[in-house]
């Protein structure tokens, strides 16, 4: 019941730190197809500026809701069934450590 608890709880722990990755960590991704699409076609991005910065922005936010949807329901699944195993705890680390690095990047950005 113990493990079970644990796992509960580190499970709670990744969808907080998805959320916060979702409003302040998709950033990143937007800078990064941002600078593609600069590097692939300058002059069509230079009169285009506005609106491709815009789509860019909203169609990363709704492709990162979905990952985090994802994660949320299918990681609730999978914790449930398989909790106090070793191979559940390595999934729960391995979830919290690509979210701490999507996360922490984003913030020292925005802190600096």
């Amino acid at each position: 019941m113990r493990q079970k608890a644990i796992t509960m709880a580190l499970w709670v722990l990744t969808v907080v730190l998805g959320f916060f990755c979702l409003v302040y960590g998709h950033g990143i991704f937007v800078d990064f197809i941002t600078a593609i699409l600069v590097r692939l076609n300058p002059e069509f991005y230079a009169t285009q500026v506005t609106g491709v910065s815009q789509a860019v922005y909203y169609c990363t936010l709704v492709a990162a809701a979905m990952v985090w949807l994802v994660i949320v329901v299918g990681g609730g699944e999978y914790h449930s069934r398989h909790a106090g195993k070793p191979r559940s705890r390595r999934a729960l680390a391995w979830t919290l450590g690509v979210e701490l690095l999507i996360l922490l990047p984003s913030l020292l950005i925005r802190i600096l």
